[in-house]
């Protein structure tokens, strides 16, 4: 007995059982008699509450992605959409509630054509064709598809996928008024589009979340309809793997049986006593599916948890839209440039009206934790918060997060934080079950997951991450991309860039690092220096991370690393900013105009991944361990372009640093090597300023600033010699002029100071800091030491020439005129006075309080340890762990029409248990620290090669330096300490009785002189370009008050 009819316009109806609860598409007064015949309405859980313009002409492009979503008239056929994946095989476990007189109701079956879907699908009859007059119905035999159907919300009810997939939750949503607490009105309005889950019985893709999950099995009786044998061999398909590399009791429990409701079928069998023809087994914890390939590739929409979509439910009084219903998987099997000619694309793209974005914010991590990552998804998400709350914007405001995208990139399956996948989970943009690793005998390369998220990270404390999800919630559109293989961070941005942003086209892309959080504002204010057409690229303050109640600047480590990165920003960053051309953008926090890198930039950006390794190049190697330094460089030198880079003062973000010496030396190393070669390379190619299409004026402001530049990199090459002859001269200084213990301590030191030097060559060629820090730890405390006799030396000498001034010995013109004084003056002014004066002007004057003396005691350290350290390890390349492969996790193998069966968690219940597993692995006590993995070794060949260039460029530069102390210093040891001794205390010409050598030579007093000119002129360039810097800003900012 058939119980389907049609409507006068064509449109199937669905019989109404006065005992079964109203489907959430059907509104109470349209149903007036029991029994009656409606028009479905299966998937109105799919659509928008907020339908587009019926007028709205739909972008024919897109039309195998988009479907149309304006209200049905009654004078209007309905329209079917489709969907390119079929089913031939039903789904054996149950969804639909079992009652008296409907076990025979069967939706009508309307096949559909593919190649009819995807060529004219905006045809107005259902079924219709827009190449011929015969119906898809007229072609059931040949025809294997159906598509789900998406139309016009019918109510402002709100259903939740059940436990049960035999049943369904029914709900009224929560009668909240939805009204902004902090002032401001939050669109939490989503979009819909064309969703790819599995297949049903008739080919037709199974909406997750219908009342009818699947039908009975009595209604799987007509040809080609035949019940999936539960025991049928599918090895080929690939089995349920957990995505990460869990043991056993991190796993979804396999064991685990969820019941039908096969009780509820006998209860409901028809009054005549006539039993069911067989009872529904029960389910296990996973089940096989057919899906079918889209476009060759595989892309599963998959529901979100229950509990997470009823938090959804209640934040808004409106329909939840396919956006926040829907994690989307893709398994991209191509390289990032190859992406949109595979047919990969964003769920952006796939709504009816096409978003554009705006914004692009790219988070790279490798292996940080969930309190890494939260952090930095708290200050993306304030960030996005106060831009939606932005009303005199003309980009932004109540709807900006649609404009804006998230997108995570982890460096390798292998490696990733399990508690920062429990992170992704608890968001809603990770699932596990369904991943595989090698499509149709492709290699995966990349999983990527999306989803628009309406849980924000309120909190992060020591306690753990605190999400919420309320009327506050500000949506976030966000891209998880894990790969497979770690192949460093340069390859995480070729995926952000090549990849993703080629396809979003967005105006600014924003790159940090996890464990970079940025304050409320700062990247809307980074966005805003865009406003400038000719900025192509910004940057934020980055500060170091101090810790609840600044407890970290008890370490002497961290605070000297807060002083050096506050007078960076202070001087660096805004001369180098007056000049624009900023030396380097850090990768932790920076932002490009995606026009102004495009093209030559990214592809030179992208050499140092694709430089043939048989070449050994090993300048290029090094030079790309500041990937980030040649970036820059390009920008501003794009031939014909005239891109400028700018330093925003109100932009900052905090970052992690490192607390102990041998993660500190392991950092600098990287650091210095490359910033050293990247230097070079500027250099070198320093002329194709000319070739920009800058103007004359800022042509010659670039060249200036590469003299300086310059000027800077020799000082920083011949450091190590200089350091030693300042306090060769100083320490011998003193010992003359006041003997006493001054001589014995000079000599002391001298000795003292040799040593430390050759251990630390000696140690940086065969060893590595985490096995000797205890020695590195001695060398810095001896530096220490040194430094503050030093300092002890400087006071002491200024003193005594206050007291010849004091005494009227001598006049204080006549104390100017006495080199050594006058020497001692410039040194402290532009050190001392510069650092005081230029962080007082930048209003910010604090570090000076609480890091400066230990940034003072640690620089001889910064100049000798951690520059002997990265010149002895230059051959060294090494980022992390490249190569490390993962557990697979099963491949797909389709047949010839795209079709395949996969074992996959699809019901409520087991998607649940997946997402109460990350919950319970993001609540759970942290882990010990994990090893961060062991470094591969490069072939035999290629590290002969390295060592043999480390071991040049070691010889050059001691060469260099040592070439300089004899130069100056002609002799020393011994005999200068018995030179010392001879000498009368009223002897003030610096020679010794008896010898013709004068301890402190006339070229040693030239080279401190011209030394301390160079430092002074450099920090007078800087403290004007800090000036200048804060007085353009100041009166910006009155212009546009």
């Amino acid at each position: 007995m058939s119980y389907r009819k049609y409507g006068p316009n064509g449109e199937q109806l669905r019989y109404r059982d006065p005992l079964v609860t109203n489907p959430p598409s059907i509104r109470d007064q349209d149903v007036e008699d029991e029994g009656e015949y409606i028009p479905m309405d299966t998937y109105s859980g799919f659509v928008n509450a907020f339908p587009a313009d019926p007028n709205l002409h739909v972008n024919t492009s897109y039309s195998d992605a988009f479907i149309s979503n304006t209200p049905a008239t009654p004078s209007d056929q309905q329209n079917v959409p489709s969907i390119n994946v079929i089913q031939h095989t039903p789904d054996i476990i149950g969804s639909s509630q079992l009652h008296p007189g409907q076990a025979d109701i069967n939706p009508g079956s309307e096949y559909f054509d593919d190649e009819e879907y995807y060529y004219g699908n905006l045809h107005g009859n259902p079924g219709g064709s827009s190449r011929g007059s015969n119906s898809s119905v007229d072609d059931v035999g040949d025809q294997s598809e159906r598509p789900i159907l998406q139309q016009t919300a019918k109510d402002n009810m709100s259903f939740v996928f059940n436990d049960d997939p035999m049943t369904m939750n029914v709900r009224k949503r929560d009668s909240e008024d939805g009204t902004d607490l902090e002032d401001g009105y939050i669109d939490q309005r989503g979009d819909d589009y064309q969703i790819n889950t599995f297949l049903g019985r008739n080919g037709e893709m199974v909406d997750p979340y219908t009342q009818r999950f699947s039908p009975l099995q009595s209604n799987y009786s007509s040809p080609g309809e035949e019940l999936l044998d539960v025991e049928e061999d599918l090895s080929g398909s690939g089995e349920h793997k957990d995505l990460g590399d869990y043991d056993e009791t991190k796993t979804l429990d396999k064991s685990t049986n969820f019941q039908t409701l096969s009780t509820a079928s006998s209860n409901n069998a028809s009054g005549d006593g006539e039993e069911p023809e067989r009872a529904l087994p029960k389910r296990s914890a996973t089940m096989m599916r057919k899906f079918k390939l889209w476009k060759g590739n595989f892309v599963f929409d998959s529901p979100i948890s229950a509990s997470l979509l009823r938090q959804y439910t209640s934040v808004s009084s409106e329909k939840v839209s396919n956006e926040f219903k829907f994690m989307r998987y893709q398994a991209v099997t191509c390289e990032p440039d190859q992406i949109e000619e595979n047919n990969f694309t964003v769920r952006q793209l796939n709504y009816i009206v096409p978003r554009e974005t705006e914004l692009m914010i790219v988070i790279t991590m490798y292996n940080e934790d969930h309190f890494l990552l939260g952090n930095t998804l708290k200050g993306v998400m304030d960030n996005i918060r106060h831009m939606v709350r932005e009303k005199k914007s003309s980009t932004w405001g109540a709807d900006a997060w649609k404009k804006i995208v998230v997108c995570v990139i982890s460096d390798g399956r292998a490696k990733v934080n399990e508690k920062a996948l429990a992170l992704m989970s608890a968001l809603g943009c990770f699932q596990d079950g369904f991943a595989k690793d090698e499509i149709n005998d492709k290699k995966v390369k990349m999983h990527v997951y999306e989803h628009t998220t309406m849980m924000n990270i309120t909190q992060v404390s020591d306690k753990g991450v605190q999400l919420e999800s309320n009327a506050n919630t500000v949506p976030v559109q966000l891209m998880f991309g894990l790969k497979e293989m770690n192949q460093q961070k340069i390859n995480s941005h070729r995926w952000a860039f090549e990849g993703f942003a080629e396809l979003l086209q967005p105006n600014v892309v924003t790159l940090l690092d996890a464990g970079t959080m940025p304050s409320k504002k700062a990247i809307y204010h980074l966005w805003r220096e865009f406003r400038n057409p000719q900025v192509g690229g910004a940057c934020g303050e980055i500060k170091a991370d101090l810790g609840k109640n600044y407890r970290k600047l008890l370490n002497p480590l961290v605070a000297s690393q807060n002083f050096e990165y506050k007078m960076s920003n202070i001087l660096d960053k805004t001369t180098e900013s007056d000049f624009g051309f900023i030396t380097v953008l850090p990768g932790a926090f920076s932002a490009y105009r995606y026009e102004a890198v495009k093209g030559v930039p990214l592809q030179k950006y992208f050499y140092g991944e694709k430089v043939d390794e048989k070449k050994f190049n090993f300048f290029s190697s090094n030079m790309y361990l500041a990937e980030d330094r040649i970036l820059c460089f390009e920008v501003v030198t794009k031939k014909g372009a005239n891109w400028i880079l700018k330093y925003c003062r109100s932009s900052s973000a905090s970052t992690d640093v490192p607390e102990r010496i041998p993660e500190f030396i392991l950092q600098r190393r990287r650091w210095l090597n490359g910033s050293f070669f990247a230097s070079v390379y500027s250099f070198v190619h320093f002329y194709r300023i000319w070739t920009s299409g800058h103007n004359i004026v800022r042509k010659l402001m670039l060249s200036i600033e590469f003299v300086y530049l310059f000027l800077n990199t020799i000082l920083s090459w011949f450091s190590l010699s200089s350091f030693f002859l300042v306090f060769r001269i100083l320490t011998m200084s003193i010992a003359l002029t006041y003997h006493s213990v001054f001589n014995i301590l000079c000599v002391v030191f001298y000795w003292l100071y040799g040593v430390c030097i050759v251990s630390t060559f000696i140690l940086s060629l065969g060893n590595k800091p985490k096995t000797t820090e205890w020695f590195y730890l001695a060398t810095c405390i001896f530096f220490a030491v040194l430094m503050a006799y030093m300092i002890f030396c400087s006071i002491w000498m200024s003193v005594k020439s206050f007291e010849n001034i004091l005494g009227q010995k001598v006049s204080f013109v006549g104390l100017l005129t006495e080199e050594a004084f006058r020497d001692l003056v410039i040194s402290l002014g532009s050190t001392v006075c510069l650092y005081a004066t230029s962080s007082i002007i930048y209003l910010q004057p604090w570090h000076m309080l609480t890091s400066f003396f230990q940034y003072i005691l640690l620089t001889p350290s910064y100049v000798n340890v951690l520059n002997i350290y990265a010149f002895c390890n230059v051959h060294d390349l090494s980022w992390g762990t490249k190569g490390f492969a993962a557990k697979p996790l099963g491949k797909i193998q389709a047949k010839e029409d795209g079709t395949f069966k996969m074992e996959i968690p699809i019901s409520s219940q087991e998607i649940q248990s997946n997402y109460d597993k990350y919950i319970n692995i993001l609540a759970r006590g942290s882990d010990e620290d994990e090893d961060g993995g062991r470094e591969i070794a490069d072939e035999e060949r290629k590290a002969s090669y390295y060592a043999k260039v480390r071991s040049l460029v070691i010889i050059i530069w001691l060469l260099t330096n040592f070439g300089v102390c004899a130069a100056v210093m002609e002799y020393g040891g011994i005999s200068d300490y018995l030179a010392m001794r001879n000498q009368p205390v009223t002897d003030t010409d610096n020679t010794a009785k008896g010898h013709e050598r004068p301890v402190i030579t006339e070229k040693a007093t030239i080279y401190f002189t011209i030394i301390l000119w160079i430092v002074a002129l450099s920090a007078a360039i800087r403290f004007i370009g800090c000036s200048l810097y804060m007085l353009t800003r100041f009166f910006r900012k009155l212009r546009f008050r």
